[in-house]
C-alpha cells in the first residue's frame, strides 16, 4: 500500500547496499537454496497495515468508488475473514516481521510472530498449520514440512542475487527458476514505494523489444516528465500484427533508427518528441504527407518540411518538422522557462541512469484543466479521484545481455502532512472535472513548502506519460512476460 502512516514524511531511502538490514533476521530463517522467498520487515507490515486503513477510508468517502470498495471488501472477507482485518486482528504480531519461503522441493516454510494461534488458523485454514511441523527458531514461530526441515533452519542468508540489486529494503523477494532468477527490493515510506530489481535469464523474445540503453534527454530542474524507448522493434511488432507490410507507414517503421525520446517541461509548451530515421527523406516523409493521416479540419498548415496540426481542444497547435534525419514534434514557438523545480529522489534516479525503456512523470491532477484535453466521460469521477492520489510515477528497464535491471516507483499525496492530505481529499471530484483549481491553490498557499506545493508547480502534464505507459505495458510488455513465465514453468 502506498498510503501509509500519518507521521511526518521522510525522504525516499537512498539506494545503497547496507549490512545489518532488519530483513537479515528473517533471511536467517530461510531454507537452503529456496525457490521462493518473500521477506517483510516490521516496518513493512506497519506501513501495509496503515496504508490499507487509509485506502479503505478513501474508498468509503467516494461514492464513485463504491463498487470497487465492495469488490475489495468481498475478496478480503474470503481471504482474511473481514474487510478491515489488520495483522493484529489475524493473530500476527507485526512488530517482528514475517517471511514465506518455498524450499528446494517446493514445500512451504512460514515464519511469523504469532500472537493468537487460533486466529491464525482461522484465516489460514484449519489444519494447514497442523499439516506442518511448527516450532520456535530464533524466537520466531516457524512451520516447515518436516521435523528435519525445521531443524535445519536458523542459519540462512539472503541469496547472492539479492545483493546484485544494490540496495536493501523493507520488502525483499527472491525467486529461482531453471533458467534464471528474480531479485526485488522494495523501499517503502509514507505514501511512496520504490521497487528495484534484477532479472536474469530473460529470453531474447523479450529483450529484443527493449534494445540498447540510452540516457534520458532532460533538464531535471525544469522537467516534469520524460520517456525514452527503442521504438524500432515495437514498430515491427505492430506492423507484423497489422499485416500491412507493404504500407508506406510500414516502410517508415523499418527506417527507424535510434530511440524515441519525449520531454515535458514546465514551460507550458507541447511535449518535445524526437526520433531518428536512416535518412532525411524518411524523416521528412511523414511531415510532408501529414495531410494523408490527419483529418483535414485539424491541419492548420502543411508545407515542405513543416506541418502544423490544430489541437482539437485548445487554440494551440502541434508542429511537426525535421532536423537532419530526426523527426520532431512539439512547438517552434518560444515559451518562457518556468520556475525551477525541486528534484525528487525518484526523478534524480531516473534522470541519472541509462535505460533501454523508461518513463517518468510528476505533477498533480489537481493542477489540470479538463478543457485542455478530451472531454471526460460522465462516469469519470472514480478515475479522477484515483489519478489525483498520485503525484509521481516512473519505471525504467535496462537490458544487458539476458539480464534486466529495473526501477519502479510511485509517490502519492499521502507523503504530505496530514492536514494537507485531508484538505485535498475534501475537494469534490466534480470541481476537478470543471477545471476549478482554486481549492488546490488554497492548499498550496496554506502549505507552500509541502510536497504538494512543489508538485502543483510542476503542473499536470507530466503525469500523462506514466498513465499512457500503463496501456503500453498492458498491451505489449505484459503478454511478453506472461509468455516468458510459461517458458520458465515448462523448463521446470
Amino acid at each position: 500500500m502506498l498510503a501509509a502512516c500519518a507521521t511526518a514524511p521522510r525522504p525516499t531511502p537512498t539506494p545503497t547496499p547496507s549490512a545489518g538490514s532488519p530483513a537479515d533476521a528473517l533471511w536467517a530463517l530461510a531454507p537452503a537454496r529456496p525457490r521462493l522467498a518473500i521477506v517483510l520487515t516490521p516496518r513493512a507490515l506497519a506501513l501495509i497495515d496503515r496504508g490499507a486503513a487509509t485506502l479503505r477510508e478513501v474508498l468509503a468517502r467516494t461514492p464513485a468508488l463504491t463498487s470497487i470498495a465492495r469488490t475489495i471488501d468481498a475478496q478480503l472477507a474470503v481471504l482474511l475473514g473481514g474487510p478491515s482485518a489488520s495483522f493484529s486482528d489475524l493473530g500476527i504480531d507485526p512488530s517482528r516481521g514475517a517471511a514465506l519461503f518455498l524450499d528446494s522441493a517446493g514445500d512451504p516454510v512460514i515464519a511469523l510472530a504469532i500472537r493468537d494461534r487460533a486466529r491464525v488458523e482461522a484465516w489460514l485454514g484449519r489444519g494447514r498449520l497442523g499439516a506442518l511441523t511448527c516450532g520456535t527458531v530464533a524466537t520466531f514461530a516457524v512451520c516447515a514440512s518436516s521435523p528435519a526441515a525445521l531443524a535445519a533452519l536458523g542459519h540462512g542468508v539472503a541469496p547472492p542475487a539479492v545483493a546484485t540489486v544494490g540496495a536493501r529494503g523493507d520488502l525483499e523477494i527472491y525467486a529461482r527458476r531453471a533458467t534464471g532468477s528474480v531479485a526485488i527490493v522494495g523501499q517503502l515510506d509514507r505514501g511512496e514505494l520504490v521497487l528495484r530489481g534484477v532479472v536474469t535469464g530473460v529470453p531474447s523474445s523479450v529483450t529484443r523489444y527493449l534494445g540498447a540503453p540510452h540516457a534520458p534527454r532532460l533538464d531535471p530542474a525544469h522537467a516534469s516528465g520524460f520517456a525514452v524507448m527503442n521504438l524500432a522493434p515495437i514498430a515491427d511488432y505492430f506492423v507484423a500484427k497489422s499485416g500491412a507490410v507493404d504500407h508506406p507507414l510500414a516502410d517508415l517503421a523499418r527506417a527507424i533508427r535510434g530511440p524515441l525520446t519525449i520531454l515535458i517541461d514546465d514551460s507550458g509548451a507541447p511535449s518535445d518528441t524526437r526520433i531518428a530515421f536512416d535518412s532525411e527523406a524518411h524523416a521528412r516523409w511523414l511531415v510532408d504527407n501529414c495531410a494523408q493521416f490527419v483529418p483535414p479540419a485539424l491541419v492548420r498548415s502543411s508545407q515542405p518540411g513543416l506541418c502544423q496540426i490544430q489541437n482539437p481542444w485548445t487554440a494551440a497547435s502541434i508542429d511537426l518538422w525535421t532536423v537532419g534525419k530526426e523527426l520532431r514534434t512539439g512547438s517552434l514557438q518560444a515559451f518562457p522557462t518556468g520556475a525551477t523545480l525541486d528534484a525528487t529522489p525518484l526523478g534524480t534516479t531516473m534522470a541519472g541512469q541509462t535505460w533501454s525503456a523508461a518513463v517518468w512523470g510528476r505533477g498533480t491532477a489537481f493542477a489540470g484543466d479538463p478543457s485542455q484535453g478530451p472531454p471526460a466521460p460522465p462516469d469519470a469521477e472514480g478515475f479522477i479521484v484515483l489519478s489525483a492520489l498520485f503525484t509521481e510515477a516512473g519505471v525504467g528497464v535496462r537490458v544487458d545481455g539476458d539480464t534486466a535491471t529495473f526501477v519502479v516507483g510511485a509517490r502519492t499525496i499521502f507523503t504530505n502532512p496530514e492536514p494537507v492530505v485531508q484538505q485535498l481529499l475534501a475537494i469534490p471530484p466534480a470541481e476537478m472535472l470543471r477545471g476549478e483549481v482554486a481549492p488546490a491553490i488554497a492548499v498550496v498557499e496554506a502549505a507552500p513548502t509541502s510536497p504538494f506545493a512543489r508538485d502543483f508547480r510542476a503542473g499536470y502534464a507530466g503525469m500523462l506519460l506514466p498513465s499512457g505507459a500503463v496501456g503500453l505495458v498492458a498491451g505489449i510488455v505484459s503478454p511478453l512476460f506472461v509468455d516468458w513465465y510459461r517458458q520458465l514453468t515448462r523448463a521446470d
